[in-house]
């Protein structure tokens, strides 16, 4: 049974693509990234911190870090068999 578009992991490839056009400065993929993971790590914040704005707060904090260390970002996923 195929699953539903919105429930697929992102490809591997699709992954590294994007990470790809990110270190370029590419702000569409940036946005894209940011749509495809931004409400579930608000989610994850949530669990740590009394408020959703302090969820935000935190999240916007983490896109900071991506932002700042996407140069010393390792692939190191194995692809699946």
């Amino acid at each position: 049974m195929e699953e539903p578009p919105g429930d697929r992991s992102p490809s591997t490839d699709d992954e590294s693509r994007l990470v790809a056009a990110l270190r370029e400065g590419d702000e569409q993929a940036f946005a894209r990234l940011v749509g495809r993971h931004h409400a579930s790590m608000v989610r994850v914040a949530r669990a740590y911190v009394a408020t959703r704005e302090a969820a935000e707060d935190v999240v916007q904090d983490a896109w900071l870090c991506v932002i700042k260390g996407l140069d010393r970002f390792e692939d190191r996923r194995t692809p699946l068999p």
